[in-house]
């Protein structure tokens, strides 16, 4: 074989996916490198399983289009110091792949060799005896040999050889392995990738007919003092800070620091004994996807090592957190229902693109927000309690729609348990509702009690200020809804209600914002902000990215809910933060 086509390559990634996924277990039983917690199979089985999602059924045009589909997989998967190691293979692997459906042995080459040198160069301090020296005399052997031959079976299989052998060295390299009598776990992992490639390329038509002979390694179990026992695995996006700053901020917090940068988004790993202080450096680098804090002194003795919340919460849709928040905290997020009285028949698919319809073709309707019914309060409830223990409550302010009073008639409705639900009213609306929401999840996740929680919100200061451009809310002045319809904006802080500060014109909107901002971050101390838009995209990445210079760390940006959308109107804004 003198080509490799990118098809050939999708299944050798696929079956690859499913004989770590089968042999996950044989790679846990060796794991005692760095820590001993019988997880390295399972986390790069996990790893390869958001790959396997990523790619399959699906047709790609060339391996530049695969590579960017089984990034993304490893980037949202990628978990451990395996699975974080393996992602920066990949994206070495797949860097200056061709964008063509065919590639030879030395474009292999090339990649392979890419990807050994992007894995090592994600971690802190690279040490022999790792699944680094596999992936290192793997790509050696390959290149080597792709010099001297184009048939890619022939010199994928004295390259496994070679890689083989590296593997078998590992416990020769270091003393804890030797101690243990076993090969590195991620080593091993990856000479299954490497073999299941193997097995594909020489297409059998099963390549788990026949199972590999195993020669059975007697494991000893190794006790270890853990010094750095959290484990912080966390996915930005929007960085813009560079990764050798990155490791700067880290590298003092702990050991087995993994970094993997993929244009705009990163995955970081690291072990530490202060995962609450990582959280809150590693959240200064962009927008927070995902964050993993796991007690790995917990997994060592078998007990349950994810740090588990006890304590679920339950929200109103006006707060306008993001979906991927409300998935990875399991919230319950309950919808309003709106008496649009009309806006359905203007053209535009969304609220926002009927808003504007309205307002250019001077549409009159006054649409109605309905009350939440109290029942759907009961059923998030109980929904809750079947997975926590106790329920937070976070609902909008109450002055709106009555959502407070509504959620109290609710946990009235459970027949028991009612004394497991506490209700809070955040007295904000939209981004200042969803960062008392976010404070709370911190709060929860530092495992402090539900009454302790509540209090600390109660002293929350949160600053709220935005640009509407809407006729329709109340307690509106004539004045105010004359100025709006002139297509001008009106400048707002919101409280129990909008409070409308001036009017501008729509260019003026983001410096405003922040000459407010400023006068009330004086010192110019760190501060937390949501940032929420109504299709106005733009002035809210401008808004970022001025507020950066102010040492304000934008936790995300979102489109608003149908209700913010009335409230704000076409190309509305709000920002609202809290000092940290």
């Amino acid at each position: 074989m003198e080509e490799l086509t990118h098809k050939q390559l999708q299944k050798m990634i696929l079956f690859s996916c499913e004989r770590v996924e089968r042999d996950k277990e044989e790679i846990n039983k060796i794991n005692v490198f760095p820590v001993p917690d019988q997880d390295t199979g399972s986390n790069l089985s996990g790893t390869l399983n958001g790959v396997k999602d990523a790619i399959i059924n699906k047709n790609f045009n060339n391996f530049r289009d695969l590579g960017d589909a089984a990034l993304e997989g490893a980037l949202m998967a990628a978990q451990g110091n395996t699975g974080i190691i393996y992602t920066g293979f990949m994206v070495g692997f797949f860097d200056d792949i061709k964008e063509s459906s065919k590639i030879n042995t030395i474009d292999l080459s090339i990649s392979f060799k890419k990807g050994f040198e992007r894995a090592k160069d994600s971690i802190q301090n690279p040490q022999k005896g790792t699944i680094l020296d596999v992936m290192e005399a793997f790509a050696e052997e390959f290149t080597k040999e792709s010099e001297k031959s184009k048939d890619i079976v022939k010199n994928f299989e004295k390259a496994i050889k070679k890689a083989h052998k590296a593997l078998l060295n590992t416990k020769e390299q270091m003393t804890i392995l030797k101690k243990a009598g076993v090969v590195d776990a991620g080593g091993l992992g990856f000479l299954m990738i490497l073999e299941t490639y193997f097995d594909t390329l020489i297409e059998n038509e099963n390549p788990f007919s026949k199972k590999p002979k195993k020669k059975v390694v007697a494991t000893k179990r190794l006790v270890q003092i853990l010094t750095n026992r959290y484990e912080v695995v966390a996915l930005m996006r929007d960085v813009s800070i560079s990764e050798s700053d990155m490791r700067e901020k880290l590298k003092n917090l702990g050991d087995c620091l993994d970094i993997i940068l993929v244009k705009d988004r990163v995955k970081i790993h690291i072990h530490t004994d202060d995962p609450y202080i990582v959280r809150d450096i590693i959240r200064t680098f962009g927008e927070e996807e995902t964050m993993r804090i796991e007690d790995m002194a917990r997994e060592v003795v078998g007990e349950e090592s994810v740090v588990k919340n006890q304590i679920g919460i339950v929200t109103d849709e006006i707060s306008g957190l993001n979906e991927k928040n409300i998935q990875h905290y399991k919230i319950e997020s309950i919808p309003y229902k709106i008496d649009w009285n009309g806006i359905d028949k203007l053209k535009g698919e969304t609220v926002a693109e009927k808003l504007k319809t309205a307002k250019e073709e001077g549409f009159k309707f006054s649409p109605k927000v309905i009350p939440i019914d109290p029942k759907f309060f009961k059923e998030a409830f109980k929904k809750q309690l079947k997975t926590f223990k106790e329920v937070l409550c976070v609902t909008s302010s109450n002055s709106y729609f009555n959502t407070y009073d509504i959620a109290l008639k609710g946990r009235e409705m459970l027949e028991k348990d009612k004394g497991k639900v506490y209700i809070f009213d955040s007295k904000n609306i939209g981004a200042g509702q969803a960062i008392i929401i976010l404070k709370a999840i911190d709060l929860i996740n530092e495992q402090k009690n539900i009454e302790i929680i509540i209090e600390e919100l109660e002293d929350l200061k949160v600053g709220n200020i935005g640009v509407i451009n809407s006729p329709f809310t109340k307690k509106y002045s004539d004045k105010i809804k004359k100025t709006i319809s002139k297509n001008r904006y009106v400048l707002a802080e919101a409280k129990k209600e909008f409070i409308p500060k001036e009017t501008l014109k729509k260019d003026e909107c983001v410096d405003k914002i922040i000459n407010r901002i400023k006068k009330d971050l004086k010192k110019n101390k760190k501060s937390l902000a949501v940032i929420i838009h109504n299709d106005n995209l733009e002035k809210a990445k401008e808004l970022k990215e001025k507020l950066k210079a102010l040492n304000v760390l934008v936790s995300f940006t979102n489109f608003v809910d149908p209700v913010m959308s009335l409230k704000m109107g076409y190309k509305g804004l709000m920002v609202s933060y809290i000092k940290l």
